[in-house]
């Protein structure tokens, strides 16, 4: 499902075709949409993820630095743990 501008380029692009954009694995921006670090998506369908080339030329706009020492947007969750997760009765951690 393309949309064309009017330049001829897409305006939406699936999941695929965005990874194939930005250079990255189709897996990697299905992490990014789990933990929400990558451009923003919108869901067509159940089975259907489509990304507007407006919102991916944002996100990429809001991830450039000048210098390699320049701190890293946070991610929403950074600084949360994940709860521990619950052990079995009776049943200890090896130490």
């Amino acid at each position: 499902m393309t949309t064309p501008t009017p330049t001829g380029a897409p305006r939406f692009l699936r999941t695929r075709d965005a990874a194939r954009l930005l250079g990255v694995a189709e897996t990697t921006l299905e992490k990014w949409r789990r933990r929400g670090d990558g451009p923003l998506f919108a869901k067509a369908s159940n089975r259907m993820t489509i990304y507007d080339m407006r919102d991916i030329e944002a996100w990429l706009a809001s991830r450039k630095r000048t210098s390699t020492s320049d701190p890293a947007p946070l991610r929403p969750d950074a600084g949360e743990r994940r709860p521990r997760r619950a052990t079995r009765p009776g049943w200890t951690r090896p130490r």
